[in-house]
């Protein structure tokens, strides 16, 4: 089972892993394998295993979405207890919506997230929006993808902080991995290949539907009740998962946005493509981009 840790340490190292996306020339901060993100963690300077051992380790996970305005940051001091129900809708609106009458739990849009991030074909790309109070520029923009096709993985995210970009991806292709910098346009193959688990380990989304589905399952939600966002009708989830916020917001049984709030950070991910086919045009290397090596990249 995939394992997601605390939002906390996601936020420590967020403001780490967004100003270092694009220094990979510094000598000093070589390394034998790449900084990724996942949808709720950060991890920071990962060493590469031997084939014994496994290239993703359980403490790497992040991510949010563009849908909400920096005046719709929830109060982070009302921790509810996950042990207990409440008949009272929450005070927060993370996306700003306007809360109206309580209405009956129904698992589909977790069914759906289950279904398609689990698949062995899946297409899944979502939005993150990260707002930290001590982030320089107040947000931070990521948008990930995965895909799966068999044996064959692709998964990418393309950053944006306070206006320093960056687009990378993890590919594997007929039993090969390799990383891809489409700014540069240069890619390398790994001299130990990347599994598929691996591969999609770094963006995680099947870990993220099984953690929301096991809150689901166990009834730990404390609310569900309909809104209304930008004058469309939502259904809420609301769980406290890991001691943090959690708000899971369905459109008509689909999966739409995930907010999640925390102490002095909020993050949105918003749930833009979940297809149960993969996107081959993005399981191949990109044409007209340069083969080096892994060595010659961390040089450049």
């Amino acid at each position: 089972m995939k394992k997601l840790l605390a939002l906390a340490a996601a936020a420590v190292l967020c403001c780490t892993m967004f100003g270092g996306c694009s220094d990979h020339g510094d000598s000093s901060s070589k390394k034998s394998d790449k900084d990724f993100s996942s949808i709720l963690d950060i991890k920071e300077d990962p060493s590469k295993p031997d084939e014994s051992s496994s290239k993703a380790d359980s403490s790497s996970k992040s991510d949010s979405s563009s849908k909400s305005d920096s005046s719709s940051k929830a109060d982070s001091s009302s921790k509810d207890d996950s042990s207990s129900k409440t008949d009272a809708p929450p005070s927060d609106t993370p996306m700003d919506e306007k809360v109206g009458e309580k209405t009956e739990f129904d698992s589909a849009p977790f069914d759906m997230l289950d279904k398609v991030s689990h698949a062995q074909q899946h297409t899944v790309t979502a939005t993150m929006e990260y707002r930290l109070d001590d982030l320089p520029g107040g947000v931070a923009i990521m948008e990930v993808t995965e895909v799966l096709d068999g044996d064959n993985a692709y998964a990418g995210d393309s950053s944006n902080f306070d206006g320093d970009t960056s687009t990378t991806a993890y590919l594997r292709i007929d039993g090969k991995s390799y990383f891809v910098d489409f700014d540069l346009k240069v890619y390398y193959e790994d001299e130990v290949p990347y599994s598929v688990d691996d591969v999609i380990y770094m963006s995680d989304f099947a870990g993220l539907s099984d953690m929301l589905k096991d809150a689901a399952d166990t009834a730990s939600y404390t609310d569900v009740s309909k809104v209304t966002i930008d004058g469309e009708e939502y259904v809420r989830y609301t769980f406290v998962i890991y001691e943090e916020n959690y708000y899971f917001y369905a459109k008509n049984g689909i999966p739409a946005i995930l907010a999640v709030i925390e102490e002095g950070v909020s993050i949105w991910v918003t749930f833009d493509k979940l297809e149960t086919t993969a996107d081959t045009e993005l399981l191949k290397i990109p044409d007209g981009f340069s083969q080096i090596t892994e060595d010659e990249y961390y040089d450049m």
